[in-house]
């Protein structure tokens, strides 16, 4: 039996998901990160709060 290629347009809409999606990745790592950088820097400034409010 003779093998059937693949149609072009396929190859290529799965090349572009392909970006798509580690562009999804790399943002949603990106937006954790600044999330957790916020949270470290509420922390710290919530702990310096009560300790000049506890002076």
């Amino acid at each position: 039996m003779l093998k059937r290629k693949r149609p072009k347009m396929l190859r290529k809409r799965r090349i572009m998901d392909v970006g798509a999606v580690r562009r999804r990745i790399k943002r949603n790592v990106a937006v954790m990160k600044l999330h957790r950088r916020q949270r470290n820097f509420q922390t710290i400034l919530h702990t310096e709060q009560q300790n000049e409010a506890a002076c």
